[in-house]
């Protein structure tokens, strides 16, 4: 957006220029492609509730009804095609952050040729034009599935991604795969801070994914899993993704505004020291440790241990985890950084020099669900008769580990399972 004249500044008090934080405050302008996908239609509506001032949430579509649904709850909608270099260069004008959920998916009887045109060719053609036209972040959606096969524990971001081409339903993930890989290297060669936000098998709000999915999961074997991760954790995740890392010229301003998604959340408190989890099934909600006091997280918070004699407080959506020391104040860290002091007079920075970093996460919930599960939550019956002596092919097959969401994001479960957004009338 246009920069503020002088006189527009010294008109406006210290607290609308900083955020209330004393750093200085930025507008953010966010591009959000795919926005009438199954994440980007539920996402656009948070990001437009979360929004500060002079925020302006935009989004890329290729229809005129589409457009008008969109203006129509508060977003400037562009009308046009992520496949096309010059409805790229009009959405992307006066962009700071890009949210890239455009996908051409295996359900949608998409040709292999498509998903790869739209997938990775497209994702990194627009990733590159952001970095030219001075877009500080991209944020790229993928899916956990582009690791592959599984290796026998959960998958954490550094491990290779194997996704092979050429087999049934291979298109999706492989394409995903080929687009982090040249992604990763163009942050480096263009200076882009590039996200990516590897996502389980995503559901709710309405969402037929699961229903949809249900034909090719009845021959599989009756305790074979699935990580799944919430619509809502998922914008959770973006925003974290959106706020985590730090401009090069300046602190970060205060970011979407941090309010945590209400309803929902089972009562949970973090062990000391522990921030993630792996979502193995059946977990439940962690408990406190002997001799702490209770206190429930919001979603995006990351867990923190207060030293004595500290009054509570609370931590900011898409601040790492971090234990306080006496006199210091509080600052969001950039991923792989360990824990910093602020410096007196800094307020919420981050110190991150643009020289194209490039970080993954693993985003999904704590619990993976089995086939019976997930049949039952849309009032199916799994055939568990049939699937006597079956066994679970690769039973580590797109079960990721997502300490790094925890630690670094602050990501927070709002739905830790499948079987807890069932109760809450959320799926």
């Amino acid at each position: 957006m246009a920069a503020e004249t002088g006189a527009a500044v010294a008109g406006r008090t210290a607290e609308e220029l900083t955020n209330g934080t004393g750093a200085a405050a930025m507008s953010e302008t966010i591009l959000v492609t795919g926005a009438t996908g199954k994440v980007g239609e539920r996402l656009v509506p948070r990001l437009l509730a979360w929004r500060s001032a002079g925020d302006e949430v935009r989004v890329l579509v290729r229809t005129a009804d589409a457009a008008a649904r969109f203006e129509a709850l508060g977003a400037r909608a562009v009308v046009g095609d992520v496949t096309d270099a010059a409805d790229r260069k009009q959405a992307l004008d006066g962009v700071t952050v890009v949210v890239n959920s455009a996908a051409a998916f295996r359900g949608l009887a998409q040709s292999p040729e498509t998903m790869y045109v739209v997938n990775r060719d497209a994702a990194v053609a627009l990733a590159r034009e952001a970095a030219e036209a001075g877009v500080r972040r991209f944020v790229q959606i993928s899916t956990n599935l582009a690791y592959g096969p599984g290796i026998g524990r959960p998958l954490r971001e550094d491990d290779e991604l194997r996704a092979v081409a050429g087999e049934a339903y291979s298109a999706y993930p492989h394409s995903k795969a080929e687009a982090e890989e040249q992604l990763r290297a163009l942050s480096a060669e263009a200076g882009l801070d590039v996200v990516t936000l590897r996502l389980a098998f995503v559901y709710g709000e309405g969402d037929p994914h699961i229903e949809e999915v249900l034909p090719r999961f009845a021959g599989q074997a009756a305790h074979s899993l699935l990580a799944m991760v919430h619509h809502a954790d998922v914008a959770q995740a973006v925003r974290g993704a959106i706020n985590t890392l730090g401009q090069a010229d300046g602190p970060v301003r205060a970011g979407l505004a941090d309010q945590p998604e209400q309803g929902g959340q089972a009562g949970r408190a973090d062990h000391p020291g522990q921030a993630g989890g792996v979502a193995h099934p059946g977990q439940a909600a962690r408990v406190d440790q002997p001799g702490q006091a209770d206190r429930a997280d919001h979603p995006g918070q990351a867990a923190r241990v207060d030293q004595p004699g500290q009054a509570g407080r609370a931590d900011h959506p898409g601040q790492a985890a971090r234990v306080d020391q006496p006199g210091q104040a509080g600052r969001a860290d950039h991923p792989g950084q360990a824990g910093g002091v602020a410096q007196p007079g800094q307020a919420g920075r981050a110190d991150q020099p643009r020289h194209g970093a490039y970080r993954a996460y693993n985003v999904a919930g704590d619990g993976a669900s089995t086939m019976v599960e997930l049949f039952d939550l849309v009032g199916r019956s799994f055939d568990v008769e049939a699937a006597a002596g079956r066994e679970a092919a690769d039973p580590w097959f797109g079960i990721p580990d997502t300490t790094r969401a925890y630690r670094e994001l602050g990501f927070r479960p709002i739905y830790p399972t499948a079987r807890a957004a069932w109760r809450d009338g959320a799926l």
